[in-house]
């Protein structure tokens, strides 16, 4: 009896021994499929880190907010405060317009990148196209209510220097801009004779430098502009400028910022008056001069999101109005892709 009480004490302690040791061997089992399991994702993480898409949320800090050459998509809602020096024709009907916005839809996309330690190259081209449109109010306004005033577009191709996502060099051997109208002319008497429903677009080629350095909760910016001029008959061009500017983002809770810009702008630029036939391009006169350009703006930022009060005041951009200055303010809405 008592060999046999031994018997069974054996027994049962072989056999909670070995369900323990079974037990621990499937707990490491577990730990080390959880660990390799970590593994393959880190390195999957590791191998779709760099997107060409979008850029990382500290090289986000590397773009000017304010700068009209960036390629950040926009909307803005605002007044054109000089409507009436730059829509002159009366068919434009201003007492019946309530509201100018306008859809900035741009993008980078840099396919050949590479890192070393932490120096980043990267080739890439980038493009932006900015419709300015007018609403009015109980007013069908030849084929709708709201009607496209003009485009402008840009398109760049640039090799980018980047040293620890805060100091970035930008050279942009191409730079394309055009401006296009829409199909009812109706614009700046500077251009073409009385009456005349065409214009030719507008466009010029040039190269850029920029320089972008971010400091604690500033980021400062800067760069030239080298334009190439193919003939007299170019109604508007931008011979060189230059430009400076500044933006503070100031954490406020989370992802959250408090973000305020300045940006200015001078640049020589050639204006020439052109009469247009039906045959012909004819070339009246021409000016070059010095213009100005500033912008200042102060709002808030969630993530990649901007959502702030803009002021700005420069040479339009659109051909519907190139003599003259383009004075506007309202509330924009930017996207950092």
């Amino acid at each position: 009896m008592k060999n046999l009480s031994i018997l069974l004490l054996i027994l049962i302690s072989t056999s909670i021994y070995g369900q323990e040791a079974q037990e621990g061997a499937k707990k490491n089992t577990m730990e080390i499929m959880d660990q390799k399991m970590k593994e393959h994702t880190e390195k999957t993480k590791a191998q779709w880190k760099y997107n060409p898409f979008r850029v990382s949320a500290a090289e986000k800090k590397l773009i000017g907010w304010l700068d009209p050459n960036s390629f950040i998509t926009t909307l803005w809602v605002g007044d054109l405060l000089s409507k009436e020096q730059n829509l002159t024709d009366p068919n434009w009907n201003l007492d019946k317009a309530y509201i100018f916005y306008s859809i900035r839809l741009a993008s980078e996309i840099n396919p050949i990148a590479f890192t070393i330690d932490n120096f980043t190259f990267r080739l890439g081209i980038a493009f932006s196209a900015d419709i300015l449109l007018l609403g009015y109010s109980g007013f069908e306004h030849n084929y709708g209510a709201d009607i496209i005033i003009s485009d402008y577009m840009r398109f760049n191709m640039h090799f980018d220097f980047i040293w620890d996502e805060k100091l970035k060099f930008r050279w942009t051997p191409m730079v394309h801009e055009c401006a296009h109208v829409s199909g009812d002319y109706q614009s700046d008497p500077g251009f073409g004779d009385a009456g005349k429903k065409t214009i030719p677009d507008l466009g010029q080629e040039g190269m850029m430098f920029e320089l972008f350095y971010n400091w604690q909760f500033f980021t400062f910016y800067g760069g030239l502009q080298f334009n190439l001029v193919s003939n007299e008959l170019d109604a508007f061009t931008t011979l060189f400028g230059f430009h400076l500017g500044t933006d503070l983002r100031v954490p406020v809770w989370g992802k959250i910022n408090f973000i305020a810009g300045i940006h200015f702008g001078l640049n020589y630029e050639a204006v020439n008056i052109m009469n247009v036939t039906a045959d012909a391009i004819e070339h009246v006169s021409g000016t070059k001069a010095w213009y100005p350009n500033v912008a200042i703006g102060l709002g808030f930022e969630f993530d990649r999101f901007i959502i702030g009060a803009k002021y700005s005041r420069m040479r339009s951009r659109h051909m519907i109005s190139y003599t003259t200055y383009e004075e506007k303010a309202g509330i924009d809405i930017s996207i950092f892709f």
